[in-house]
């Protein structure tokens, strides 16, 4: 009986010492973690720093784009407008010009 809670003891003994290393193991994570959070907000501000430049010029290209998107939209519609009049006058061209003599 002496020897099981003897063994009883020992295992506690040894929960206890694994309880208290991953708790020293958290808290030294909690420590690492503190300085991941604090270099990644110093990251953050030279990231915002550095993009606020940049805006100027992605927002004209952005006007650029939509502009060229706006020219193409014209172009396509004056192709249409100029293959449908085609279409509507050629026959009219080719018989009043280019009738076969009889």
């Amino acid at each position: 009986m002496i020897i099981g809670i003897q063994k009883s003891l020992d295992a506690s003994a040894q929960g206890r010492e694994n309880l208290h290393r991953r708790v020293d193991e958290i808290a030294a994570y909690q420590v690492d973690l503190g300085k991941n959070q604090a270099l990644m907000a110093q990251t953050m501000d030279t990231m915002s720093r550095d993009v606020k430049p940049l805006k100027s010029e992605v927002e004209g290209f952005r006007g650029l784009r939509n502009k060229a998107v706006g020219a193409l939209v014209v172009i396509g519609l004056c192709a249409g407008a100029f293959g449908s009049l085609a279409v509507a006058l050629l026959p009219a061209f080719i018989t009043k010009y280019f009738i076969a003599p009889h």
